[in-house]
Order: structure tokens, then sequence, then C-alpha cells
């Protein structure tokens, strides 16, 4: 996983790197402590993934960095791979307070409602409409 490519060539882990760094950033764990504590990883070894330099990881590794970083299974691999990490701005984490999460529940769920009230209006008219050739009928002119 490591490897020094030549000057300004990003390497796999070095992606993967900068791809962990912002992530945990963007989860608002400010130091690699923190997410260390939660993830159960050693300081020194997210340093390693940070800087690029962590030899091939475990897997017990991956899937503990993946599930502290809220990424789907699979993710490390596909940013070594070359892909990017997804950026998830609904995570929940450190830095998300429970006044956001009601907001954003509330957003939603208004969002439900009015798709529901359109799908119901579009059926009770289908549904009381005599013309309309669900019902069978023809209304008569």
């Amino acid at each position: 996983m490591t490897g020094s490519a030549g000057p300004g060539t990003i390497t796999p882990a070095g992606r993967l790197g900068r791809a962990v760094r912002a992530r945990r950033e963007e989860l608002g764990y400010v130091s690699r402590q923190e997410l260390g504590a939660a993830s159960g990883l050693s300081v020194t070894h997210l340093n390693r993934i940070e800087n690029g330099t962590a030899k091939a990881m475990r897997p017990s590794t991956v899937t503990a960095l993946e599930r502290v970083l809220r990424w789907p299974p699979g993710t490390v691999q596909m940013v070594l791979a070359g892909g990017s990490a997804p950026s998830d701005v609904d995570a929940v984490g450190p830095g998300v307070s429970v006044l956001d999460l009601i907001v954003r529940y509330q957003r939603r769920r208004a969002e439900l409602e009015a798709e529901l009230a359109l799908e119901v209006s579009g059926w009770v008219w289908t549904l009381t409409n005599p013309d309309h050739p669900r019902n069978g009928t023809k209304a008569s002119k």
C-alpha cells in the first residue's frame, strides 16, 4: 500500500490518507486521538494511514475504519483503486447537533407528506372521474 511515486504523484495510499482525513474532519473528529478512541485503532496507525505510509491493512482495520467514518463496506478498496470516497452530508457524527437532526427529519417528513398528498389527489381524481378508462364507464353527454 505504501510506495513513493514521482514528485507530485499521489499514490493509492496517499489518496486514501487524504480521503480519511477529509472524512474525519467532515464528521467533526478534531484529532486522530478522537478517531482512534471511536474506532479502536491506534493513533500511530491512523497517522500512517492519513500520511499515506501505512502498509497493507488487515480486514479488521478496514472494517473499523469504514465503520467509524460511516462509509459503506468496500469504500477503502474503492479509494485505493482510484475511486473517490462518498461524502454523506447527512452523516450523524460528533459535529451534528440534535437540533440539526430534528430540522432534517421535519424537512424530509414535509417532502414525503407533499409527495403523498399529490399521489392521493391523483387517485381521487381517477376514481371520481366518470370519464376515466379505469372506471369502466363513460359518462353520457
